[in-house]
């Protein structure tokens, strides 16, 4: 691996995360304007983004890596939830805190934080392999995330299925797998709009850094705890059972980078909308997001080495 494309993308994600957080500071991003870039990034930037991926020239071990990434982020989401409810239970937490504490150590930030480091680091072939891991995220966070949060049992698929990122999706792989190639300026204009993904989204992460008390994150142990789960415990299990079944390469390296990204924001929203714990979500969040910048660098290091 190029250290230097490593250490370029740290820079760029500090100053960017500095960006948004002083726009924040300073008023300039409200809320709402927080809330509406939000929007922008999940239905219009992430799924054209999507699109012009699937310009990318076929290839036999691509079409094998799609689906083992499927195969391995399904069976991460079951195994991650089979080995965090008995853990969360011994958690003297309340019983919001418990479900909170279980979401936010299986559920990472596989859009915002996962699919600007895939695509920096690995170009469309790694973004792709981003967008269906993330395919699962949400057909498991939509599912039993939101069922643990809520305290409630009916779920609405429709919701689940139906969203411009799966769309996007679809047409992403009829390009691909059928060859078809959109016109020059369309492709150009797409990529161009992508392109906005990475600097849009580490905005809105350093915007939701404000109003976070310091002492409050770092005396925090539950949120400590969550930390070692996402940022360490899963990707380095994810590692050496990837390695035992001979995967390696850059679909053994994208698959645990997108097992090592912080706890996801979707939590706090959620966590928001049915007053599950707010608190100790933001908390975990913020916490895991601050620590991910050593982390992530130290996994990928690890990874340089064995993948």
């Amino acid at each position: 691996m190029d250290y230097s494309i490593l250490i370029n993308l740290i820079i760029k994600v500090a100053i960017l995360v500095a960006i948004g957080y002083i726009a924040k500071k300073a008023g300039i991003m409200t809320e709402e304007r927080e809330k509406g870039i939000s929007q922008l990034l999940v239905d219009i930037i992430c799924p054209v983004s999507i699109i012009a991926s699937g310009s990318s020239d076929y290839s036999a071990s691509m079409v094998k890596n799609m689906c083992l990434i499927a195969v391995i982020a399904g069976i991460y989401y079951a195994a991650g939830i089979l080995l965090m409810r008995p853990i969360s239970r011994r958690m003297k937490l309340s019983d919001q805190g418990k479900a909170i504490f279980l979401t936010m150590a299986v559920f990472g930030n596989t859009a915002f934080i996962g699919y600007p480091i895939t695509q920096e680091l690995y170009g469309n072939e790694g973004f792709v392999y981003a967008v269906i891991y993330n395919f699962f995220f949400q057909l498991y966070f939509f599912t039993y995330g939101i069922s643990r949060i809520s305290g409630m049992k009916q779920i609405n698929l429709k919701k689940i299925i139906v969203t411009p990122l799966n769309g996007a999706l679809l047409v992403m792989l009829v390009l691909f797998l059928f060859q078809i190639k959109l016109p020059g300026v369309v492709q150009d204009t797409f990529q161009s709009v992508g392109n906005m993904m990475v600097p849009l989204s580490m905005i809105v992460v350093g915007g939701s850094l404000v109003g976070m008390k310091p002492a409050q994150i770092l005396m925090d142990r539950a949120s400590y705890l969550v930390s070692f789960f996402r940022l360490l415990f899963f990707p380095l299990l994810m590692t050496i059972v990837l390695k035992l079944f001979g995967i390696q390469g850059d679909l053994l390296t994208v698959s645990v980078v997108l097992t090592a990204v912080p706890c996801g924001t979707m939590n706090v929203i959620f966590a928001k909308q049915y007053d599950c714990d707010v608190d100790f979500a933001s908390r975990a969040v913020i916490q895991s997001m601050l620590l991910c910048v050593v982390t992530i660098p130290c996994i990928l290091f690890l990874l340089s080495f064995i993948a």
